[in-house]
């Protein structure tokens, strides 16, 4: 909507016609929108699992497009949990599983699974990750209406349905779920840009604003907001480098989601989501896509969310590929 509607005092008819719009376009999405975030949380996900030692670097988990898991009471019955890829990916590090967005090898470090050595992070020690990237609370942005997402583990799913002994039980498959940024997990768009932005800056962000200073007529700054740290994940920078590598092969590597990156004049490390909102119908879908750049030395982050859009890389990545060609015309070195 015209910002400028609001200057001289909107109009009952332009202000109904604003509140009566299905698309909601008064709702502010960035702060007040919660949304599964899919797959750009697996950088969290790895950064949790490196820094346990469930995994090196270098660990080779096989992408083969499913993992089988027996029921636990029944173990004639069996459930699949597939990767985006039914046929699979093939053999995975941390840095490939990231450029090409593996739920088999997130599956894994997260929960372990009876046919492999890794024994899985558990879901408490995966929310705690989660939460130490500033997920499940505000970041104190100036600015109202801010939410703070969910961050779902076992205490959370039993005071949700009640202590009900069936739907309130954590499965294994819960746990596969969130590492995935699926299932009932819940953020912001703002808290994916700045979990994204300590990412970059190898494991700290600071509390956002928008106030940048206040400065008098004749240039006198009378106020600045003092920056506070919100993250500080304290990970190992080798660990932190291996996860922004393969940030970056999203965007230059062959088979990453976030190729048209390439043609910017700058460099650039990114992640698409593609997350799953409707339980009747699966192919629902929002497209994310976060990223910051310059890679050797960031300096921007930028983070796309398009409503029940379809796939990150088809509606999200080039939002942001004209968002960071502007700021590389109008902004960097500046």
């Amino acid at each position: 909507f015209n910002n400028n509607l609001f200057a001289p005092g909107i109009s009952v008819d332009n202000y109904k016609a604003l509140t009566e719009n299905p698309n909601l376009p008064l709702f502010n999405r960035a702060v007040s929108g919660t949304y599964p975030p899919g797959s750009t949380i697996k950088m969290v996900t790895a950064a949790a699992a490196l820094q346990e030692n469930v995994v090196t670097k270098d660990t080779i988990i096989n992408d083969n497009g499913v993992l089988v898991i027996n029921n636990q009471f029944n173990p004639s019955i069996k459930y699949n949990f597939y990767g985006w890829k039914r046929n699979g990916l093939g053999p995975m590090n941390v840095r490939d599983a990231i450029a090409e967005s593996s739920d088999i090898y997130f599956y894994t470090v997260a929960g372990g699974h009876p046919n492999s050595k890794i024994q899985g992070l558990g879901v408490e020690k995966l929310a705690d990750y989660f939460r130490m990237f500033a997920m499940g609370s505000i970041t104190g942005i100036d600015i109202q209406g801010e939410k703070p997402g969910v961050v779902a583990d076992p205490n959370w799913k039993a005071k949700y349905f009640n202590n009900d002994p069936v739907a309130g039980k954590w499965y294994l498959g819960d746990t596969y779920h969130i590492a995935i940024g699926q299932g009932d997990m819940l953020t912001t768009p703002l808290q994916v840009a700045v979990w994204t932005a300590a990412i970059a800056n190898d494991g700290k962000a600071n509390k956002p604003h928008l106030l940048k200073e206040v400065i008098t007529h004749n240039g006198e700054v009378i106020h600045k907001p003092k920056l506070e740290l919100l993250i500080n994940a304290q990970i190992n920078p080798q660990h932190m480098d291996a996860i922004q590598e393969g940030m970056r092969q999203n965007v230059i590597g062959s088979k990453g989601s976030g190729r048209q990156l390439q043609a910017l004049p700058i460099s650039s490390a990114g992640k698409t989501g593609t997350s799953q909102f409707d339980g009747s119908d699966p192919s629902r879908t929002h497209a994310w896509f976060t990223s910051y750049a310059p890679y050797e030395n960031p300096e921007i982050v930028v983070t796309i969310l398009v409503e029940a859009g379809g796939e990150g890389h088809a509606a999200a990545v080039p939002i942001a590929k004209d968002a960071l060609q502007w700021w590389a015309d109008n902004r960097y070195g500046k």
